[in-house]
């Protein structure tokens, strides 16, 4: 019985120790300035020295735990869904609050935490909008047809993920293939 109660204990370490360490991975942290102070204490003193009783506190800066902010996450391949993508670094699939969740070179955000970071490996085309895209769109592999009457060609487009909002023309070339995800808390 003792030996089961010690795994017992053991297990329930370790499960105290996973949930610390899932918590770590997901905090997030901003600086904050507390300001200079002066406190004096009250004196029955009629005498002028107004430094008695008083005491200087410097300016600090600490690090306070904030909840962590959705994020950009680079998909390491043309395939990879938002939840594979998201998990390989601790977080969940997200939206933001206007319903945007992924990134291609037709479709750039421009905020958000890592926007910056976000590899365009199959190039950009046009102004980006700004926002990123709705939805995320897996195509299996295909083939279509290109070019005019005298130069047709035949182009054969791998399997891949495309990143579209309404509205956008869904003519899946390169600068529609989806190249991030946003991820949250």
């Amino acid at each position: 019985m003792r030996g089961s109660s010690v795994l017992l204990f053991g297990s329930v370490v370790f499960a105290c120790l996973s949930v610390s360490a899932m918590s770590a991975k997901a905090a997030c942290y901003e600086e904050q300035v507390i300001e200079s102070s002066l406190s004096c204490s009250s004196s029955s003193s009629s005498s002028a020295d107004f430094g008695t009783g008083c005491v200087y506190t410097e300016p600090q800066v600490i690090q306070v735990e904030v909840a962590c902010k959705s994020q950009w996450v680079n998909s390491y391949s043309a395939t990879e869904t938002h939840a594979a993508a998201c998990a390989r670094v601790g977080l969940k699939p997200t939206t933001d609050d206007r319903g945007y969740m992924c990134a291609a070179g037709e479709r750039r955000p421009t905020t958000g935490e890592g926007w910056q970071a976000i590899s365009y490996r199959y190039g950009k085309w046009g102004g980006g909008g700004g926002y990123g895209g709705k939805s995320a769109q897996f195509r299996g592999e295909y083939t279509y047809t290109t070019g005019n009457r005298d130069d047709r060609r035949t182009v054969t487009v791998p399997a891949a993920t495309f990143c579209y909002s309404p509205g956008d023309k869904k003519d899946n070339d390169k600068t529609d293939q989806l190249v991030a995800y946003l991820c949250g808390p």
